[in-house]
This record gives structure tokens, C-alpha cells and sequence, in this order.
């Protein structure tokens, strides 16, 4: 099981950042949490640019918890971005969404998102999710 496991969350919604930041200090694995306000900020984070360059200090994340309805650059582009991007391509994805809109639950699930929660949500519910999640991929990151 890897030492340490870093979840990144996009959320442009202040009470939506500090449920999530809420959920990050219960988790049982004990991942590092990290929420950014935007897709752009995102971007910079994950390709390592200023001021996020130092991988000690910023590290890739193991999950993105992805709002889809940011301000500018929307959730689903920078899901495209990042399914587009060496070395990104199978970064588990959540997306937290204000909607269940079809259109746009479809296109999250065609470009490879691993699982998608209405917000807003309760506490229980979205930690169980979040915790499978991170229980599936502490399975996938174990040696074969």
C-alpha cells in the first residue's frame, strides 16, 4: 500500500470546499486532502508549474474530486485536459456535481470518471463513496 494517499479536489463553491475539506480530516486511509478553486489553478497544479512545481510539496494527487460547474474553464474540460495529458490519463476522477443532468453524467462516464456524486450530498454518503474509492485503489496500487 503506498505510504501516504493525496486527494485533489476542484471546487469553486466555498461551502462546498469546506464540506469537502470536513470530509478530508474523517477519512479513515488518513489521504491528504487539497482543494483548489479552480480548473486553470488545477492544470497548473497537475503539469507541475509554478507555484506548484516542488512534487515534495505538491504531490500528484492519487484522486481528483472534480466539480463539473466551475467558473471558466468547466469541469468536463478539464477532464478532457487531464484524459488528454501523458502521464494523467489514469488518475482516478469523482466528480461532485449540483446536477444530475444526463448530458452531462454521460459524457463524464464516456471520458473514464469513476464515479458521480449530487451534491449536495450527506456527510455518511459521501464518505462511504469517497472511502471505496480509495480502498479500490489502494487494491490496484498493491504488487501483483
Amino acid at each position: 500500500m503506498p505510504s501516504q494517499f493525496h486527494v485533489l479536489a476542484v471546487e469553486d463553491e466555498d461551502a462546498d470546499a469546506k464540506f469537502i475539506e470536513r470530509i478530508g480530516g474523517q477519512n479513515p486511509l488518513a489521504a491528504t486532502f487539497r482543494v483548489l478553486r479552480s480548473a486553470e489553478e488545477a492544470q497548473r497544479y497537475l503539469s507541475g508549474q509554478d507555484p506548484y512545481a516542488d512534487r515534495t510539496l505538491y504531490p500528484l494527487p492519487n484522486l481528483v474530486l472534480l466539480d463539473l460547474k466551475l467558473r471558466g474553464v468547466t469541469g468536463l474540460q478539464l477532464l478532457r485536459w487531464i484524459r488528454q495529458s501523458p502521464g494523467l490519463r489514469s488518475l482516478s476522477v469523482v466528480v461532485l456535481s449540483g446536477t444530475a443532468n444526463a448530458t452531462d453524467l454521460n459524457r463524464a462516464y464516456e471520458l473514464g470518471i469513476d464515479a458521480y456524486i449530487v451534491k449536495p450530498v450527506d456527510l455518511k454518503v459521501f464518505a462511504a463513496t469517497l472511502t471505496g474509492v480509495l480502498v479500490s485503489l489502494v487494491g490496484a496500487s498493491e504488487p501483483r
